[in-house]
């Protein structure tokens, strides 16, 4: 054989058909696994024209993959969770997903025990090393990968509308990212295939999706801190990242013929964290975005991706328009942008045009970038190229606050102010996202001419006049916080003399509560010994922060000062209309950590369905104070903030101590942005703009409030 690969060696070297310039370079650094892999190449050259571009897609790009040190599961574990899916395949396959929610199967209780103490048996996960994939994957290896793919590719109804082209990033690939590839395409196929097994690219997602939710429900009892590849998906959700989730459901569901690649985002608009989420076609054929494995083709666009900021796809084939290829040899490149294999992709997902920017700073760099904001620093989210005095950024999206800086050594230097291209959503001529199939040609815009309809250039520059400012957050409410207190409406306090009940209902919510502690006054006419508050629906979480229950002085019990309530305006008056006092008693034990609705620190919260206390003996309780789960972001009483505006970088304008749930700022510098830091607790800030009319408007609002930017 090894006779046999040195003759093809020599045939093809000294052939006038060479092979594609990518792929010799990738073969000249294969070492001693070049033979094998111009096996498989000559194979295919001779037998499959379209199994041979394939072979050169993946060989050409080989180079650029590789396995980073990794866990991985022990045949142990692999024979461990295919017991687990025989008993998924007999006893949960006919439950739904909601049946999960709804506690349908707590009759099967006891299996989770039994796979809790076999798992704690296992021996712990083997680890994988480095190797580079021109060095390590074999031709052979190739070849079943390849066959089996084009099995999918020529046979599977999913498919029949891939193009050739996309089928080389969507179905073609053996790995997404740096994963071990120890559990190959083929285990894959024969663990998922009773579960994904749909012509309908979205009900092949729903099933994988209930198949994840069914077995983190068996597997709930499970204690585990280590990688298990694949498996990782079928855990519990803790330490178990989204690049990691994604990059695993890529690899399960190309074996399974389901197109779909990796995109990520380096950063929201409002929140300072990456994320990651597999594409796939929908029915009209075009790419649209969800995240794994909670979420279906665009499920969580509207809560969540709309407010990514620029997009990227980690591809198997390399990007010779990305950052690795067009720095200077000893230009600075962030980890976040220095791969050969992103695309830029942001069209999809918002509207963008091409941004040119004057750039005079010497250097030698020819990258610039486009950055958010990140506290106390800059992330880059974006590159551009410098040419004769310009920096050309594509793909840049509309109603985004961006700061402009190139590298000097590994420092981010500013090169000009931040801006914003504001733009009304209804007025500008540009798609609006997931309406295209292909992308289309960018209007190209500069800061003193952007020639497009309805689309201005908003720069932060010299600033004139001053303003007065009332604030009430450092950062906007968060998005899931909202969905949370959403689900609140209906939520009671009810309240009984037998634990075991009847309980009567002495108050319901009609709204859901707002992110600052509420005193609500009870329906109650007699004593009770326990009160306790129970979400509007059994399986859901309280999501309570903080709980009170209040009554007039009662001589058997314990009875404390109520927390204060939150003071919105200058009246200081007394709200109250009788004295009330925070009645103690025994915390009720309902499922975990009841107690973190009564220990004072307001961003810890009850993870159970009821949260309530024993008095010992029965007591009047007339009101309650809540205060729903929450970031506390609000003005806290009794910490120091500062106020900073930018005016060619970001100056202090004064450093208070809050006395009320709110701030008064005076003679600020006007129609800028700002910076307001909590400089006793916390972490989440965000800049700002202030109008009048409006109050705080947070950066990623801006599209909400587009006409302010440019009366």
């Amino acid at each position: 054989m090894k006779a046999l690969r040195f003759l093809l060696f020599i045939c093809v070297m000294s052939s006038c058909n060479k092979y594609p310039e990518d792929v010799e370079s990738a073969l000249s650094l294969a070492g001693e696994n070049k033979g094998g892999l111009i096996e498989l190449l000559e194979y295919y050259r001779k037998e499959d024209k379209q199994k041979y571009e394939a072979a050169c897609f993946l060989v050409a790009n080989m180079p650029y993959h590789n396995t980073t040190v990794d866990t991985m599961p022990t045949h142990e574990h692999h024979l461990f969770f295919q017991q687990e899916n025989l008993e998924y395949q007999n006893i949960l396959k006919n439950f739904s997903a909601e049946d999960v929610s709804y506690g349908k199967l707590q009759q099967y209780d006891s299996i989770r025990n039994v796979y809790a103490m076999k798992f704690a048996s296992l021996p712990a996960s083997v680890v994988g090393t480095f190797a580079n994939d021109i060095q390590k994957i074999s031709g052979d290896f190739l070849k079943e990968h390849i066959d089996a793919c084009f099995e999918q590719f020529r046979k599977n109804p999913l498919l029949k509308k891939l193009s050739f082209e996309d089928f080389k990033e969507f179905i073609l690939p053996y790995r997404t990212a740096e994963e071990s590839l120890d559990m190959l395409g083929m285990c894959m196929r024969q663990f998922w295939r009773e579960t994904i097994e749909s012509e309908n690219i979205r009900t092949s997602i729903g099933q994988f999706k209930t198949y994840v939710e069914k077995m983190r429900w068996l597997n709930g009892r499970i204690k585990n801190n280590m990688h298990l590849g694949m498996y990782d998906l079928l855990m519990p959700k803790f330490k178990k990242d989204c690049f990691n989730i994604t990059t695993w459901t890529c690899d399960i569901f190309r074996a399974n013929g389901v197109p779909v690649v990796l995109e990520y985002t380096p950063q929201y608009r409002d929140r300072i964290r990456r994320h990651y989420w597999c594409a796939s076609p929908d029915s009209n054929w075009i790419v649209v975005p969800y995240t794994v494995p909670d979420n279906n083709l665009l499920e969580d666009w509207g809560r969540a991706l709309q407010y990514a900021g620029k997009v990227f796809r980690l591809s198997f084939g390399v990007n010779k328009q990305s950052p690795s290829f067009i720095a200077s040899e000893s230009e600075y490149v962030p980890k976040t942008l220095n791969s050969a294999l992103i695309h830029d992709v942001t069209w999809r997902y918002h509207q963008t045009v091409t941004l040119k920017l004057p750039f005079d700073s010497l250097t030698s760099n020819h990258l610039a970038y486009l950055c958010f904001f990140a506290r106390d620093k800059l992330q880059p989210v974006a590159w551009g190229k410098i040419n004769k005095g310009t920096v050309v950024f594509e793909q840049v999206p509309i109603n985004t606050l961006f700061f402009p800086a190139y590298y000097v050594g590994q420092t981010l230097q500013p090169f000009g102010e931040p801006f914003i291209l504001v733009g009304d959503r209804q007025t500008v001529d540009i798609p609006l996202p997931f309406t295209k199939k292909e992308k289309y040609r960018e209007l190209i815009v500069t800061p003193r001419s952007t020639n497009v309809p309805g689309l201005f250039y908003y720069g932060i520059g010299e600033q004139n006049g001053k303003e007065t400012m009332i604030l009430f957050r450092k950062y906007p409410e968060k998005r899931e916080m909202k969905g949370l207190q959403n689900n609140m409406q209906g939520g009671c306090i009810v309240a009984s003399n037998c634990l075991k009940g009847p309980f009567d209902t002495l108050f319901v919510l009609k709204q859901p509560p707002y992110p600052y502690l509420q005193r609500f006054e009870l329906n109650n006419e007699k004593k009770y010994r326990y009160y306790k508050y129970e979400s509007p629906v059994s399986y859901r979480h309280a999501n309570i922060a903080h709980l009170e229950f209040l009554g007039e002085f009662s001589p058997g019990h314990v009875c404390l000062p109520p927390t204060a309530l939150p003071v919105f305006s200058f009246d200081k008056s007394n709200r109250n209309e009788k004295k009330l006092f925070k009645i103690a008693g025994t915390i009720l034990n309902y499922w975990s950590k009841p107690e973190n609705a009564f220990d004072g620190n307001w961003e810890t919260y009850v993870p159970a369905s009821y949260v309530g206390m024993d008095f010992g003996t029965p007591v009047y309780i007339s009101h309650v104070s809540l205060l729903p789960r929450n970031a506390n972001n609000m003005i806290v009483v009794g910490d120091t903030y500062q106020l900073l505006y930018y005016c060619h970088g970001w100056k202090v304008h004064d450093t208070v101590v809050a006395d009320k749930n709110f701030l008064l700022f005076e003679n600020v510098s006007s129609n800028t942005l700002y910076w307001l830091r909590n400089l006793s607790n916390g972490e989440e800030e965000l800049p700002f703009f202030y109008y009048k009319r409006s109050g705080q408007i947070f950066i990623h609002e801006i599209s909400e409030h587009a006409g302010l930017f440019v009366e």
